[in-house]
């Protein structure tokens, strides 16, 4: 946010909307904002967290984090990182169970799953 604001030449004012969902915001934006709001205390960052986020279709906000690709051509996207997903299963239950080989053997599994917004 810093390096995007750096090229105006008055000092940033006013709300800035930031919106994210629960786990990324608590782990990566939160830290963030709460550094940037202690420079220009002209600005009133207000930062919603969900476990599933508004739609990006109207101006709510004017920073969105997201997992997966834009809904449509009018939302203007960057990639800040590659959003991996994991499996894991203890030698226990695997020597007791199957070991599942491809995505659909999980239908068989006792899983736990963990969801962030509707894509992920």
């Amino acid at each position: 946010m810093k390096r995007l604001l750096s090229h105006e030449k008055a000092p940033p004012k006013g709300p800035l909307r930031v919106s994210a969902t629960l786990g990324f915001g608590r782990t990566h934006v939160s830290p963030l904002i709460s550094k940037f709001v202690r420079q220009p205390p002209q600005v009133d960052v207000q930062l919603q967290l969900s476990v599933n986020p508004s739609a990006l279709k109207d101006d709510s906000f004017d920073v969105c984090f997201r997992f997966g690709p834009p809904p449509d051509a009018r939302v203007i996207a960057k990639r800040l990182a590659a959003h991996r997903h994991l499996l894991s299963a203890s030698p226990t239950y695997l020597a007791a169970h199957c070991p599942p080989k491809v995505p659909k053997d999980l239908k068989e599994h006792h899983c736990i799953g963990i969801r962030q917004g509707e894509d992920a």
